[in-house]
């Protein structure tokens, strides 16, 4: 499906409209857990496709340049889609939606940009923190309607470090849970929690735990969002 290291922008499109396979969209779930390229660039879509695009005026000079790419699909030999009973009606949402893609990418592409690194699940070596002199442990509080849910998590200040382990994660079919990262200054980080078989492990590295104020997981729609849509489902406090 993927010939290259990252997944094409109009397959991401697909996968968030529904278009696609049950096991393209497995592919590309799996795909999403590890490349943060993917999740960024699927939730600048996310967020795109939930515009009123109507409110939106691109140049002319755009809308030249988007009309030559969809003429250049339109001349290609592939199986076209029909969507609602219109042919092309797909690619004509991907380009309306690509028409803001350019105003409001820089700036989100800023917010995205996060300066911690990442070990999820098999990646986190088997000594991590949690062992290591100054470390705290927290433990997770589950929302109510999720009262399944438990785990820890472990902090590090003087590493700048932070593991989390959780279990008791019900399967999503077409969502993703998404943890975000609260600081001292409301601003926030978020990440896709990597879920198997009912637990996720995440490992936070170079890490501003000082400046910590909550943790919260939420149910999102699937490659997340760029702000809380869904319901809380655990949630750690520091203090």
């Amino acid at each position: 499906m993927m010939k290259s290291k990252h997944i094409p922008e109009e397959q991401l499109v697909d996968y968030l409209l529904g278009n696609i396979g049950e096991w393209d969209a497995k592919q590309i779930k799996a795909h999403l857990y590890h490349c943060k390229k993917c999740q960024y660039l699927l939730s600048d879509w996310q967020f795109l496709l939930s515009q009123d695009h109507k409110k939106f005026q691109p140049s002319q000079s755009m809308k030249d340049r988007i009309q030559h790419s969809i003429n250049q699909m339109e001349g290609k030999s592939f199986k076209r889609r029909t969507v609602i009973g219109k042919p092309g009606l797909l690619f004509a949402t991907i380009a309306c939606v690509f028409l803001i893609f350019y105003s409001v990418h820089s700036y989100y592409q800023d917010i995205n940009t996060r300066n911690y690194e990442i070990a999820e699940n098999d990646e986190i070596p088997p000594e991590t923190i949690q062992s290591a002199p100054h470390t705290q442990q927290i433990k997770v509080t589950p929302v109510s309607e999720f009262n399944q849910i438990n785990g820890y998590v472990w902090v590090n200040r003087n590493r700048n470090e932070m593991l989390l382990e959780v279990d008791g994660l019900e399967e999503l079919i077409n969502q993703d849970y998404q943890l975000w990262i609260i600081y001292m200054d409301n601003s926030i980080d978020h990440e896709i929690l990597p879920t198997q078989n009912g637990m996720t492990r995440m490992l936070f590295r170079d890490i501003d735990v000082d400046e910590f104020k909550k943790l919260k997981a939420s149910v999102e729609p699937r490659g997340g969002s760029i702000e809380q849509t869904g319901p809380d489902t655990f949630i750690v406090e520091f203090q």
